[in-house]
């Protein structure tokens, strides 16, 4: 695993934010990410992690979009969020989510996002889980989870739980 978000016990004792070599500072676990802003360069280079995959978006655009269509608004986002059903990371007092969780032609959320999120949602916040996909993952041969959900799903689910064992150990 790539990822060096480190893991504490005690949330109480953590730093409130962890440096990440890729992404910056970035909230530690157990603590409130609307607490204080992230840095610019942690948001940037998330997005730029994902620009490949569909991008981000704010919930709001989500939300207006699915209204359009006709397929929720965003209360049914939020509830799809607490559900467990799709992640989302706070910056700048915004929901964002990365937009490979949905299928852009009815904006589903794609089943193999709920899979994973079964696993990591147990333990990895929105932000830890933003980066889970976008990192390389050494559990899939350096490969990014968010690249390979369509072609060797069944090994980004076994990195996933390899990756939530460690965490939760």
């Amino acid at each position: 695993m790539t990822m060096s978000l480190s893991r504490t016990g005690a949330a109480e004792h953590s730093p409130r934010f962890t440096t990440h070599p890729r992404f910056g500072r970035i909230p530690a676990p157990g603590h409130d990410r609307f607490a204080q802003p992230l840095g610019d360069s942690a948001f940037v280079a998330l997005r730029a992690a994902y620009r490949s995959t569909g991008g981000v978006a704010r919930g709001d655009e989500i939300a207006a979009w699915a209204s359009h269509k006709g397929q929720g608004d965003y209360l049914s986002l939020n509830r799809a969020i607490v559900a467990g059903e799709l992640f989302s990371f706070a910056w700048n007092d915004t929901f964002w989510l990365p937009m490979f969780q949905f299928d852009l032609h009815d904006l589903s959320v794609r089943p193999e996002v709920r899979w994973v999120l079964a696993d990591l949602g147990k333990a990895f916040d929105g932000w830890e889980l933003a980066v889970w996909f976008a990192e390389p993952n050494a559990w899939l041969q350096g490969r990014r989870p968010v690249d390979l959900l369509e072609t060797a799903f069944p090994e980004v689910v076994l990195a996933a739980q390899a990756d939530l064992y460690i965490a939760t150990c």
